[in-house]
């Protein structure tokens, strides 16, 4: 899920560019290139403690799903604990945004500069909160793959990185059947929904590169 916060205090969904062919979003907003070579971000004291009489630590699972993004080009690099970080990281106990599914399991939440949603400065942010909620990641039932799941795509949105529309159809079955989403050959982190064991594959390494590098 994801959000911006405009200036005003009023809420929108973000600006698309909606890539026919592959089906794939990605959003003409977002931090600055340059900051997104070097994007700073921090773990707050919310990702441990305990919830409902069990302890969790979600710090690792947040460390590990920046560093799936890092690496997919040599020109992003999203940097733990750095000074004046831009994004901050977050599990809160229940959804507490208002206009917000009680039901979801994460939120990317931007905050930007202007209201324009075609500025030429491309509704430039000015940092953002990756967050998961607990309360709905223990009635989901979710596995620790899943939970590292969510953080990834989370910060995914913090790239610009939109949800992938629909799923890839499975060769000559009748009637029509999607792959599961471990074993979709164009399978992306962006996909809404929980999977087990995902990760950023080359399908999301291809469309961030041409976000930022085309």
């Amino acid at each position: 899920m994801q959000i911006i916060r405009n200036n005003n205090g009023t809420d929108t969904d973000p600006p698309l560019y909606h890539d026919k062919k592959t089906a794939h979003h990605y959003w003409r907003g977002g931090f600055s290139p340059e900051a997104i070579r070097n994007i700073k971000w921090q773990g707050k004291d919310t990702l441990h403690g305990t919830y409902n009489g069990t302890n969790y630590d979600y710090r690792t699972l947040a460390t590990n799903a920046a560093t799936d993004w890092n690496g997919t080009t040599g020109s992003i690099n999203l940097i733990e604990n750095g000074s004046g970080n831009l994004i901050s990281v977050h599990a809160w106990d229940s959804v507490s945004v208002p206009g917000m599914s009680p039901g979801v399991a994460g939120l990317m939440q931007s905050f930007r500069l202007d209201d324009n949603q075609d500025s030429a400065s491309l509704n430039k942010w000015i940092y953002a909160n990756v967050i998961v909620f607990r309360d709905n990641i223990k009635t989901l039932n979710l596995t620790i793959p899943q939970i590292e799941d969510i953080f990834i795509h989370e910060f995914g949105h913090a790239l610009s990185m939109a949800h992938v529309c629909g799923g890839q159809e499975i060769p000559s079955t009748n009637p029509p059947q999607l792959y599961p989403c471990n074993t979709d050959p164009e399978y992306s982190i962006m996909k809404s929904g929980y999977c087990t064991g995902t990760y950023v594959t080359g399908y999301d390494e291809k469309h961030l590169k041409e976000r930022w590098l085309s």
